[in-house]
């Protein structure tokens, strides 16, 4: 018998007579690609009851309707039990279900421990009542259920809490995939206006057909359009028109999704008759989208003119650029690519030359919000940064402000080989503290030559924008990356002229294991380099040295050092050990390393 047919058997004799084939039925269907792990742990009686729970889920469920349920079967009147919190939804079927439910999970940090994602053909009664139940296909009424099981959550109060979360991400799931064919349909008006455009503003008309380009790649599966809006400029402000909001623009006003009024002061990009001012503005908003990815949405005004070519409003969508938009080579994107264009000319680089090739590569591997962002001027100056650099050992930071004076985009650039996961997350804790904002991104780059790259983009308040430069951030880098071999070079320095302490650091730099390094300051280790030195010039054999390096033992007796150096012979403790002790030492720790030249052993420490 299998784990669905035993809790099948186990239902027939819980439910009663009249229902009893709907509910197998339902289960045979809800547990259809349950994973053995699943059942594991767990009897077919408690599974019964867990399907028997979610079967009562859907019969209270109606269609058109968000249905969500957070229970913690320990606490709640549940007929099983578990050390579990479970989300239970049902919502007609359709796209980002799933994923808007993991992201919401897992940026809460808390663990996922089962999940079931069946999508059911239901057929209701005319009072909703589930009167059939059979797998999807196309044309069917399909309802989409998951259970998700994760971490107990402490108290009811927090689980209600999450139900309403998931609950609110669910129906912007509803709105925007509801809306989705009205918005494409907008942005079909938008390409539209913007030929009408053009014929009014001739002068405009290669700024403009590059937009329309834009918006047509943007519809075909490069972006997932999540709202819609459009408004109107009155008294230097630019109002929403509450009837043309769709997808979670709907809903703007309750979740701050956009502002009601944007005075147009603060929008360098709307300043009326500055002819320099784009009509596509692209940015990203500050709520963060609760649908398929937790990050901040992606922001695309479109400028309405008047015939003088003075700003009238906007038609404003919101989404999120898809994984296919952020494969594609930039260089063929529209905007991008006449961004890139832009850039060679003003840098007169030759075709097939290598600065040429090289600009191309950099261009295609920046990140596309910097590039859809921040002028053509501003990304020829980040290229030349990163081409001067290709072969040097340099730390060098560049940094644009965004234009509504929200955060900074940073660019590092430093070493590939002092690049590390610790390294960049202590540069990003550095950086949010320094501004005193969040992290929205990062993106990283082992790129050409010996460079590693990393482009962070920082929310900060206007006042710490200006507080810090570019130099105080390299400086701050230069020290987190500072290996042991550069600490020590920099003791050296201290009383050697820069090509022995060079030589020096390089020679001891290798000469020390990593154990010896992650044990010994570089002050020490000078001290320890020195004593070698002497033995090799002097070919002495053994060596000794003390010193107090302040501290106690777990007695609270102050501690001395006693490094022994031996070339050529080997410590044996037996021998030495009573010596020390016949002395009235009492020894605590022991920890030799050896030192190797040229992978020849030179000493012992």
């Amino acid at each position: 018998m299998t784990a669905v047919e035993a809790v099948s058997a186990v239902l027939r004799g819980r439910v009663p007579a009249g229902e009893s084939e709907l509910v197998v039925r339902f289960t045979e269907l809800y547990l259809a690609k349950a994973s053995p792990e699943f059942f594991e742990g767990r009897s077919p009686e408690t599974t019964a009851a867990l399907v028997l729970s979610a079967f009562r889920h859907l019969q209270h469920s109606r269609p058109g309707r968000v249905d969500v349920e957070v229970v913690r079967p320990d606490h709640d009147v549940e007929p099983w039990d578990a050390p579990v919190t479970v989300i239970r939804t049902n919502v007609t079927e359709r796209p980002f279900v799933v994923d808007s439910i993991r992201e919401y999970v897992t940026g809460r940090a808390i663990a996922i421990e089962r999940f079931l994602h069946p999508v059911l053909r239901v057929v209701r009664s005319g009072d909703g009542q589930v009167v059939e139940l059979g797998p999807a296909s196309a044309g069917d009424p399909r309802e989409s259920l998951v259970h998700c099981e994760v971490a107990e959550v402490g108290d009811a109060a927090a689980a209600r809490e999450m139900g309403e979360d998931i609950r609110d991400a669910l129906e912007d799931v509803v709105l925007s995939t509801d809306d989705f064919g009205a918005m494409v349909n907008a942005l079909n008006e938008t390409v539209a206006y913007l030929e009408e455009t053009a014929r009014r503003l001739p002068d405009r008309r290669a700024e403009i057909a590059e937009i329309q380009d834009f918006l047509r790649w943007l519809r075909q599966a490069s972006f997932i359009f999540l709202g819609y809006e459009t408004y109107d400029a009155r008294d230097g402000e630019l109002v929403p028109d509450p009837s043309s909001g769709l997808g979670v623009l709907r809903r703007q006003r309750e979740r701050g999704y956009a502002e009601p009024a944007i005075p147009a002061a603060g929008r360098p990009d709307l300043h009326d008759g500055d002819a320099s001012s784009p009509v596509l503005v692209l940015s990203k908003t500050e709520a963060v989208s609760v649908v398929h990815r937790r990050v901040p949405m992606d922001y695309m005004s479109v400028k309405k003119l008047d015939a003088e070519g003075r700003l009238a409003g906007e038609r404003r969508f919101v989404g999120l650029f898809t994984s296919r938009a952020y494969a594609e080579d930039a260089e063929r994107i529209p905007l991008l690519r006449q961004k890139l264009r832009a850039i060679i000319e003003q840098a007169g680089w030759l075709p097939e030359s290598h600065d040429y090739k090289e600009s191309i590569s950099i261009f295609n591997s920046m990140p596309k919000e910097e590039l859809f962002v921040a002028p053509a001027a501003e990304i020829g100056k980040q290229i030349d940064a990163i081409l001067t650099r290709y072969h040097t050992q340099e730390v060098k930071v560049t940094m644009r402000r965004d234009p509504l004076e929200r955060g900074v985009s940073i660019m590092v650039i430093m070493p590939k080989d002092r690049y590390s996961g610790r390294a960049r997350r202590a540069l990003q804790k550095e950086l949010v503290r320094q501004f005193e904002g969040a992290l929205l991104n990062y993106h990283l780059v082992m790129g050409g030559g010996d460079q590693a790259r990393l482009h962070f983009y920082i929310t900060a308040m206007p006042e710490r924008l200006g507080a810090i430069a570019p130099e105080q951030i390299e400086q701050t880098v230069r020290h987190m990356i500072r290996t042991w071999g550069d600490r020590l070079e920099s003791r050296l320095l201290e009383d050697r002229p820069a090509d022995e302490a060079r030589r020096l650091a390089e020679r001891w730099g290798a000469a020390f294991s990593d154990e010896y390094q992650a044990a010994t300051p570089p002050e020490e280790a000078v001290a320890d380099m020195e004593v070698i030195q002497r033995m090799e010039a002097d070919d002495a054999p053994v060596a000794l040295r003390l010193s107090n390096p302040g501290g106690t033992d777990a007695a609270g007796e102050r501690i001395t050092r006693l490094n022994v150096y031996l070339r050529g012979e080997r410590l044996v403790l037996s021998d030495f050990m009573p010596i020390l002790e016949n002395l009235g030492l009492r020894v605590i720790a022991m920890s030799p390393f050896d030192v190797k030249d040229a992978g020849e052993a030179a000493a012992t420490i």
